[in-house]
């Protein structure tokens, strides 16, 4: 949704609504990430398929590896 404002999580983490093909969904809003993350089930559901794996690493220094997929 464009210009949909950030609210504040639980943990407090910002997050912002967005509308995917076929229902809305909320995600953290991070803007120290230089990727977009996305659950494995929400890939799945949007049809996006691996392509390798990608590896980064957090503030605190531990290592953070996940499944690499392209948009669409």
């Amino acid at each position: 949704m464009a210009g949909a404002p950030l609210a504040l999580h639980e943990s407090g983490l910002w997050t912002l609504e967005a509308r995917l093909p076929d229902r809305p969904c909320r995600l953290f809003f991070d803007t120290g990430a230089g990727l977009t993350c996305l659950t494995p089930e929400l890939c799945r559901s949007l049809g996006l398929a691996p392509l390798g794996r990608a590896t980064g690493f957090r503030m605190s220094g531990e290592r953070v590896d996940m499944p690499l997929h392209e948009g669409p």
